[in-house]
């Protein structure tokens, strides 16, 4: 009897219900997070409340929350990973004089950044987590306001991402995470 009522209540649900239970389904589902702490240029890959890895990284040339395009700074929030694109033919000119040089590494792992997501209520396009041409950036302030890893690194992340079910997990970066 009681499978019986448990079956029933199952097809019998409000559509409140449903979306409480649907929350509850991602929050299940979304076992994996990437979290970020600014202040020490570190990322982990977390699984549940464990962590399974941890990298360092570099960050925007200047500290703080991005406020406008080009400021050169790191977006907070709560992020989610959009895709992830093979990044290793771009290029890019840092006015240096070089000419555009292979400056992303092997991959590109594109953050949503919708207004909704971020600490100041802003939506950035072209953020997300890649590879280098300088591996001495790493742990320092040095990019235009993207997430920079180890090429080796990277590589061994985006493996590990590809294969879960779903890599649309959680990216959370903070400036300082307690």
């Amino acid at each position: 009897m009681l499978s019986l009522l448990f079956a029933v209540s199952l097809y019998a649900q409000t559509p409140e219900e449903i979306s409480q239970n649907e929350t509850i389904k991602d929050t299940i589902m979304d076992e994996y997070s990437i979290v970020i702490d600014k202040s020490r240029f570190n990322m982990k890959l977390y699984q549940g409340s464990q962590v399974i890895k941890e990298y360092q990284i570099a960050l925007g040339k200047n500290p703080g929350d991005k406020q406008k395009v080009g400021d050169m700074r790191t977006p907070e929030g709560d992020f989610v990973i959009e895709n992830i694109e093979v990044s290793s033919y771009w290029e890019y000119d840092f006015g240096d004089g070089k000419g555009p040089i292979k400056a992303y590494g092997p991959w590109f792992i594109r953050l949503e950044t919708n207004a909704t997501q971020t600490l100041s209520g802003n939506t950035w396009t072209g953020i997300g987590i890649h590879g280098t041409n300088d591996e001495d950036s790493i742990g320092t302030l040095a990019s235009r306001g993207c997430i920079r890893m180890h090429n080796e690194k990277l590589v061994e992340l985006v493996d590990f991402l590809k294969t879960l079910p779903d890599y649309h997990i959680k990216v959370i970066i903070r400036e300082s995470i307690d």
